[in-house]
């Protein structure tokens, strides 16, 4: 794949107690590569409108946005890369109630169109283990964003539940978090995020082990989460004080990407991302990993509008993957886009956009 990104080449992670107590680091400087940045590969993501939430592929140019739900009844959202980098799982609601769709070819929708997870309640927001037998879902009887629910283990060649989540890393009212998740390399393990920290989930049992960022001056409450494919360093979106956690997990305006080490001495850093004005990010998409480069794709905020907030698809520079600090969120690429576009995800698969 040269030097396209590959989430799947993945080290070993130490356990779970690897992770260290953080300290706030005030700077760190980073080479990084001149904008604008071209990745090779697809990005998919959520565009909602007035109409209802459907699934957009388009490559780094965003020239060419094509909707792969078009022709599918219901709401349709936060898509995620099968391993293959061809198919596609996505939580899709009809008449009110959300299951875990996969998409098989995206050439053709419909047609390889097949229900995985249809139960009581609602299924949302799935992801999928890299080995492509493992799917991790949110299971919840409210649809509003924050209620995230429990976490559910699916095993897709038997086509049964492993495990739900006896516990989660606390609750807020009626809602159980987790919000966010990612695998750890080489481990059916997730780092997941919640109040006021991180934890460890482990599918195959449905435990979540809480890890409250102590040494935290800044507070940080995390939003987003994603992992390095060395499994060394975890990137985060979230808020910092004085706003509530509440707001920052509910997928409100954040201003914080936060950074630490899974192992070693567990150094973290911060930065304000709001480089440029009225930009905001929501939510991390993916790490994009090149041998001399990392980029953050995420959802932004660009100023108001009179119908809401108009979100675009972004991507923070990060520079160097060994000596990562942020450097700013840019949209220009992405200008051209309409709607509110959230969760994108990238895989090094350079589609046919036509």
């Amino acid at each position: 794949m040269s030097e396209k990104m590959n989430r799947r080449n993945f080290l070993p992670l130490a356990g779970a107690g690897a992770i260290m107590a953080p300290t706030i680091l005030t700077s760190c400087s980073a080479p990084t590569a001149p904008d604008p940045i071209s990745i090779p590969g697809t990005i998919v993501f959520q565009r909602t409108t007035s109409s209802g939430s459907d699934i957009y592929i388009m490559d780094w140019s965003a020239e060419t946005q094509i909707n792969l739900t078009a022709d599918i009844p219901g709401n349709h959202g936060r898509p995620f890369w099968g391993p293959d980098g061809m198919s596609l799982y996505f939580d899709s609601e009809v008449d009110g109630k959300s299951s875990i769709k996969k998409m098989s070819d995206i050439s053709d929708p419909a047609g390889s169109l097949e229900t995985i997870v249809d139960e009581e309640g609602h299924q949302i927001h799935p992801q999928v283990h890299p080995d492509g037998n493992l799917l991790v879902y949110s299971q919840t009887n409210s649809l509003s964003v924050i209620s995230n629910g429990l976490l559910v283990a699916y095993d897709l060649n038997s086509d049964q539940e492993i495990s739900r989540t006896t516990n989660c890393i606390t609750k807020v009212g009626d809602n159980n978090f987790p919000v966010d998740r990612d695998f750890l390399p080489g481990e059916r393990t997730m780092i997941v995020t919640g109040v006021p920290g991180v934890g460890i989930y482990y599918p195959d049992t449905g435990v979540v082990e809480p890890y409250v960022l102590s040494n935290n001056p800044n507070n940080i409450t995390l939003n987003s989460v994603a992992v390095c494919s060395n499994g060394t360093t975890c990137y985060g979106i979230g808020m910092s004080s004085p706003y509530p956690s509440e707001l920052a997990l509910s997928f409100g305006d954040c201003d914080t990407i936060a950074a630490w080490d899974l192992q070693g001495e567990g150094s973290v850093r911060s930065v304000d991302v709001n480089s440029q004005e009225n930009v905001k990010t929501r939510m991390m998409g993916d790490l994009i990993e090149l041998p001399s480069l990392l980029v953050m794709l995420c959802s932004c905020r660009v100023g108001y509008v009179n119908s809401g907030d108009l979100w675009k698809i972004g991507y923070s520079n990060l520079g160097n993957p060994n000596r990562a600090m942020p450097k700013h969120i840019s949209t220009a690429a992405f200008d051209n886009m309409t709607g509110s576009n959230y969760w994108p995800r990238f895989t090094a698969v350079e589609h046919i956009l036509s």
